[in-house]
């Protein structure tokens, strides 16, 4: 079984280059930077990975990555 600071760098691993991902122990929310972004636009947060992954998804298309 996975910690979730390791399911955090999964994530992380998949959508890289561009993000940054980690798990928040104390609040037990995975987060994510869009590191093309400035300021809090390019911060989500979610309860869950898949709920993560899911915004990280929903961001790009909104908010493409430069190329």
């Amino acid at each position: 079984m996975l910690s979730p600071a390791e399911i955090a760098r999964q994530i992380q691993y998949v959508y890289r280059p561009g993000w940054l991902v980690w798990y928040g122990r104390k609040c037990g929310q995975y987060w994510a930077l869009a590191l093309w972004t400035r300021g809090a636009i390019g911060m989500i947060g979610a309860a869950t990975p898949d709920e993560l992954e899911a915004l990280i998804v929903t961001f790009e298309t909104l908010h493409p990555k430069p190329i």
